[in-house]
């Protein structure tokens, strides 16, 4: 019975621990849920962290987006800041630029710099005045110059005394003449000389040309005619010498010889000599053909001429001080507004 009993006791131990086994399942499978929750909850766990991460993505994102705007305005902004610094620094280098310029070529030797913009026009309006006075200064002395070189080296026929300017053999005589006479006579002193002996005339201005002599001795009145009509590169020295009267010759006890003094004394009274001489002797063709006459001769500048020159450095001068003074005032009236507003 016993026996029965235990082992009745026996069998009821069994479905104890069945029955707990039957917990234990149950408790592992509790277990086994909570796990699967745990790890659900640790699946939504890392889902709402990556949400998390891709929140913080977008908004680092959204972030950088920003932050690249701003950086497109900032350079937007810099370039606009430095295209206008450009474009001052481009104005302030050209006038630099030309003002050096202008001061190198002007040669300046003073230390003194203008540092001012209204020092340095007024410097630059110095300078070009000084550049326009030293070329008429240079222009007069040219003119002068230049009109001493072309008078003639003869003066007169006292240049030609004893061939002390002139070798004897480049002087031109004409042979069996009064200027023959004259020359051995005034000239050579009845020294035996080696002239260059001409037969005609015409000769005195041919074997010039030719380049055989450098002077001649011709009559006056017809020498003058031809240099202006004809013979323009040639041209009369000095003043006529040796002067002697002529007349016309007549036969004796002529009928008409009273007839002929009236009408040549009508002629002189009436001024008609002297139109003919001012046709024939006194207009210059040869001047006017090769631009040497009085219209065409170069006179210097007198200072009545230039006044021009100084009326515009005047006015120059004027609006350069007027435009200082102005910029004086506004700064003046800037910097009493300045401190009206924070005073």
């Amino acid at each position: 019975m016993n026996n029965d009993a235990n082992g009745h006791q026996e069998t009821s131990n069994e479905p104890r621990e069945h029955h707990e086994m039957s917990n234990d399942v149950t408790e592992y499978q509790e277990t086994n849920n909570e796990a699967n929750v745990h790890k659900e909850t640790n699946n939504d766990a890392n889902v709402h962290q990556e949400t998390n991460n891709d929140a913080n993505v977008h908004q680092e994102t959204n972030n950088d987006t920003n932050v690249h705007q701003e950086t497109n305005n900032d350079a937007n902004l810099h370039q606009e800041t430095s295209s206008r610094i450009y474009d001052k620094s481009k104005i302030k280098t050209f006038a630099r630029s030309m003002y050096h310029t202008i001061g190198a070529l002007m040669q300046r030797g003073s230390e003194l710099q203008a540092e001012t913009v209204f020092g340095r026009i007024q410097t630059v309006i110095v300078w070009l005045m000084s550049v326009v006075m030293l070329a008429l200064l240079t222009s007069n002395l040219t003119t002068y110059f230049v009109a001493q070189q072309g008078r003639p080296w003869l003066k007169s026929i006292d240049d030609l005394e004893m061939c002390r300017k002139v070798s004897c053999h480049r002087i031109g005589v004409i042979e069996h003449s009064q200027h023959e006479e004259y020359f051995l006579q005034e000239v050579t002193h009845n020294t035996p000389r080696n002239y260059y002996h001409l037969k005609h005339p015409k000769e005195c201005y041919t074997k010039l040309l030719d380049g055989h002599i450098d002077v001649a001795l011709a009559d006056s009145s017809s020498a003058e005619y031809l240099t202006q009509k004809k013979y323009c590169r040639l041209e009369l020295a000095g003043a006529p010498f040796g002067k002697t009267d002529f007349g016309v010759a007549i036969p004796k006890q002529w009928p008409y010889k009273k007839d002929l003094d009236a009408h040549i004394l009508e002629l002189r009274t009436s001024g008609v000599i002297e139109q003919r001489l001012e046709k024939y002797f006194q207009q210059k063709s040869c001047d006017v053909s090769n631009g040497n006459g009085p219209e065409y001769q170069n006179n210097p500048l007198t200072i009545f001429e230039t006044s021009g020159l100084f009326i515009i450095f005047g006015i120059l001068s004027s609006l350069n001080l007027i435009s200082f003074v102005l910029s004086r005032k506004v700064i003046l009236i800037r910097v009493e507004h300045f401190f009206n507003r924070f005073g």
